[in-house]
């Protein structure tokens, strides 16, 4: 009944606020409208740290289940490969709630944290998955949990999210991997088409971690075999460095670039930038 409930909530939005109904920022809007339920219009963030909500949620077809007696079917997001994790922190619990509504209406399994510390310390044990975090977080900002991630790099992608847009914050979260920095307030189609390129990367990667070269025998690694101006040019490509920018950086041409990167992927036995990425997330996990 609660999730018919919440259907009716959302199709009314659709129908009475078209031209805010994709636009995910502050509650405040059902509230005005009064579609909030007394208990929704007092939320006072009562989210423990880590709440998941059920992966299988279909806010879209809210009595399949009852009228047939069969459990709904994951969404097509979730398919394939297992649970699709998103793991959201805000310090706005109203808007972790929309979020959570809008991921798992699309098949994806929500986990809400109001603390990125609590996230943080989750890290280790954490399934792979996107991370949705705002920027401005105490005591750990949201640059400094996506840096927290890199030694994970291979099992989440992250996505920024801030109502203070900064480009320098922007540019440093880009650099470090994010898959965008959305703007509060943002669309949803946005946010989903950031999670599901997100999940993308990580496919790609896990695909690939199948046809990496072996692991060395006896602690050896592959990326001694590189010089050292080629470790410099593979070190600058891990960070998502292009090859004009890493011309720029070193003081050399692109085509000498292009020079040794072709020889260090060579070397390291990679035909990719996807393999070689995760080559490196590999031999740098070992050495943890």
């Amino acid at each position: 009944m609660r999730i018919f409930l919440r259907w009716c909530q959302n199709q009314a939005l659709r129908l009475i606020l078209p031209n805010t109904a994709n636009r995910i920022s502050s509650p405040q809007i059902l509230k005005d409208a009064g579609m909030l339920s007394d208990a929704e219009r007092n939320f006072d963030g009562g989210f423990e740290a880590g709440a998941e909500f059920p992966c299988d949620s279909r806010l879209d077809c809210p009595l399949a289940a009852s009228e047939s007696g069969e459990q709904p079917q994951p969404m097509p997001a979730a398919q394939g490969r297992g649970p699709r994790h998103v793991y959201v922190i805000d310090d706005d619990p109203a808007l972790l709630e929309m979020l959570r509504l809008t991921l798992a209406e699309q098949g994806y399994c929500p986990q809400c944290y109001v603390s990125s510390q609590e996230f943080v310390d989750q890290i280790p044990v954490l399934s792979r998955g996107m991370v949705i975090t705002d920027q401005f977080m105490i005591p750990i900002s949201g640059l400094e949990v996506q840096s927290r991630l890199l030694a994970r790099r291979i099992d989440f992608r992250v996505v920024m999210i801030t109502g203070y847009p900064r480009v320098d914050i922007a540019v440093k979260a880009m650099k470090q991997g994010a898959i965008t920095v959305l703007d509060k307030p943002f669309q949803r189609e946005d946010l989903l088409l950031a999670v599901e390129e997100g999940f993308g990367v990580l496919d790609s990667l896990q695909d690939d971690d199948q046809e990496l070269p072996p692991v060395l025998p006896h602690g050896q690694r592959y990326i001694t075999r590189l010089s050292p101006r080629e470790k410099e040019v593979v070190d600058l490509v891990y960070e998502g460095a292009t090859n004009k920018c890493i011309g720029i950086r070193l003081g050399i041409s692109i085509k000498t670039v292009e020079r040794h990167r072709a020889n260090a992927m060579k070397k390291l036995e990679v035909n990719s930038l996807a393999k070689l990425i995760r080559l490196l997330e590999r031999e740098r996990n070992n050495l943890m």
